[in-house]
């Protein structure tokens, strides 16, 4: 009898076990249930986040940009506009004149510059994509190794991902810029440098080598600056006089034009740290006036005597025109007909602003 109980009571036992196992084992799968759903709902919100606090500002062929995009670009634009960058600009700042000819305000001048930068990144991927050029790995590996300099020249990481916080913008914006600023270069390089297919023809080359004998000059300069450098602010008057006697004397020293860059090394105030030759190639309003007017009065392999402007005095040497500077004009016309492209993509491209655009905040 005790023995049937006692199996009683074991069978009983297991039955509350197997139930409180059941019951424990749906606990679990609901627990991992609700921590899924959960994570779940976290990355949702964490998406949705990401996109409405880095909404697309512009679509360009199907090329996406971003807030952060716009705030790189926009940091750019700063710098161009104010010369060094500045984080916050008061209202007043925003609300004054940039551009007196247009009436344009600072607001208006940086948003437009930002807009003229995203369209030019759009045809740049675009013309890249039509011509299947892209970057090599080497490329990409030496753009890691220029943003790990700057990050070091800057102070660290920390430094840079404050850098980044104070602009609004990310780091992957400014790969992204980084990228667009090389695949400028090479799809420059590949289409339109000399050899390539959009390279500047026979006839556009004559007629760069016509205007360029027709209108430019070859000479050389020792300077004495009569104003600070840096502020164009007039020097002391004694220190002016000095300067002026020691012109007048170095002209009467030189008596042949093959040792004038031995004199420009050892007096001209713009030779520290610049090695010959020291030749200018230049056309009209190129030059100070000054200089401009007193050239076209000597010929070639004259020296003038001393000549002021409004910042120095100047001994000029005029010489020869040769075609050394011919290559630079040339590679100027190719940039040229470069930017024509770009600008005829952009006119041809598919463009689509958002609101988001214009509510991004510039302060």
């Amino acid at each position: 009898m005790s023995n049937s109980k006692d199996l009683e009571t074991t069978k009983n036992d297991k039955k509350v076990d197997n139930k409180t196992r059941k019951v424990f084992k749906n606990k679990k799968v609901i627990v991992i249930a609700t921590v899924l759903l959960l994570l779940i709902i976290l990355s949702l919100v964490f998406i949705i986040l990401k996109v409405f606090s880095n909404p697309v500002v512009i679509s360009i062929n199907n090329n996406e940009y971003k807030k952060d995009d716009y705030m790189i670009y926009l940091r750019l634009a700063k710098t161009e506009l104010f010369d060094e960058y500045t984080t916050d600009l008061p209202e007043a700042t925003l609300n004054t004149i940039a551009d007196k000819t247009t009436n344009t305000t600072v607001e208006e001048y940086l948003r437009s510059k930002v807009e003229e930068s995203l369209k030019v990144a759009g045809a740049i991927e675009t013309m890249a994509k039509d011509n299947n050029i892209s970057l090599s790995s080497e490329q990409l590996d030496k753009l890691e190794t220029d943003k790990k300099k700057y990050i070091s020249d800057l102070g660290g990481q920390k430094k840079f991902d404050e850098f980044l916080k104070n602009n609004r913008t990310t780091e992957e914006a400014y790969d992204n810029m980084a990228k667009v600023d090389a695949l400028y270069k090479e799809v420059f390089n590949a289409l339109y440098a000399e050899g390539k297919k959009y390279d500047l023809s026979d006839d556009e080359k004559k007629q760069i080598e016509e205007d360029y004998y027709q209108n430019y000059t070859k000479a050389k300069q020792i300077v004495f600056y009569t104003v600070d450098t840096t502020t164009k602010e007039p020097l002391n008057n004694s220190i002016v006089e000095q300067k002026k006697l020691l012109a007048d004397t170095v002209c009467k020293m030189i008596t042949d034009v093959t040792e004038f860059d031995d004199y420009i090394k050892k007096y001209s105030d713009d030779a520290i740290g610049v090695n010959p030759p020291y030749d200018m190639y230049f056309t009209s309003n190129q030059v100070l006036k000054e200089i401009e007017d007193t050239v076209k009065t000597m010929s070639e392999g004259q020296i003038s005597g001393v000549v002021k402007s409004t910042y120095a005095y100047h001994i000029i040497l005029k010489e020869k025109l040769d075609d050394g500077y011919l290559p630079k004009l040339y590679d100027s016309k190719r940039e040229e007909k470069f930017l024509k492209a770009i600008s005829d993509s952009i006119d041809d491209s598919v463009i689509i602003m958002e609101n988001e655009f214009t509510r991004v905040k510039i302060k």
